[in-house]
């Protein structure tokens, strides 16, 4: 399997004075993270980190396996993946190679999700994806018009509804797919001007028809570091996985 990671952001929720997937995790960066856990899994066969043109930090991580690479990253995430993709496919990896798309800021995964991933992305040509599911009653919101609300900003959202929560699952990554077929639907979605509407990769798999993707039972400790106070979270979280693997 081939790991493809988009880190070329600059995690402007994050309110950090670098990039987020640069800030420190214990002794480590985020993006430090991620990469050391994949590249410790024997199933990797090589991990390619799409960055942005004017990064000058990755290089200070000083990793030297040479499983690793980087590319050209993009001004979004889709454009990250599809610039590394096409790389990946111009290396001269083959079609039906597993694709393994993670998030930059996603470090604390279990090491048996990959293992999970990959058995079921063999046998769906469509592919999986990592995910859990909801546990919380799920609302749609809508908007409360009144004369009281004197601005955009003052118009109050409201429930429009509850829905069944037996059939929800969100979404995390690693989500993992053979190479032309993750290839083949963010070519697409460039080519109909539809990039923008990808939230992730199963969602191009979905947009074009190719496929169900399975969903492989994940953990809510696979958090995205997406805000501050997700990052004390996700030390905690790693220190009792690191305690656990240990054992």
């Amino acid at each position: 399997m081939i790991i493809v990671i988009p880190a070329a952001g600059i995690g402007s929720r994050f309110s950090a004075t670098i990039p987020k997937q640069y800030c420190l995790l214990g002794e480590q960066s985020i993006l430090g993270l991620t990469i050391s856990r994949f590249l410790a899994d024997s199933l990797v066969k090589q991990v390619w980190i799409a960055l942005a043109d004017d990064d000058p930090y990755f290089v200070k991580l000083g990793f030297t396996d040479n499983r690793l690479h980087t590319c050209r990253g993009g001004a979004t995430r889709a454009e990250s993946v599809l610039n590394a993709l096409l790389v990946v496919k111009q290396s001269g990896v083959r079609d039906n190679e597993l694709i393994g798309i993670h998030d930059a800021v996603r470090p604390v995964f279990e090491q048996s999700l990959l293992a999970n991933l990959h058995q079921q992305a063999l046998l769906n040509p469509a592919g999986a994806i990592a995910a859990v599911a909801a546990t919380d009653t799920v609302k749609i919101s809508g908007r409360m018009c009144d004369d009281k609300f004197t601005s955009e900003a003052e118009v109050a959202e409201v429930i429009e509804k509850t829905i069944d929560r037996s059939a929800i699952w969100l979404a995390q990554t690693p989500q993992v797919f053979q190479l032309q077929t993750i290839l083949s639907a963010y070519q697409q979605a460039k080519n109909q001007g539809k990039l923008s509407e990808l939230t992730d990769e199963a969602s191009a798999i979905e947009l074009f028809g190719i496929g169900k993707p399975s969903l492989v039972q994940s953990s809510r400790y696979n958090i995205k570091i997406t805000l501050p106070e997700d990052l004390s979270l996700a030390e905690l979280i790693y220190q009792q996985m690191l305690q656990r693997e240990t054992v």
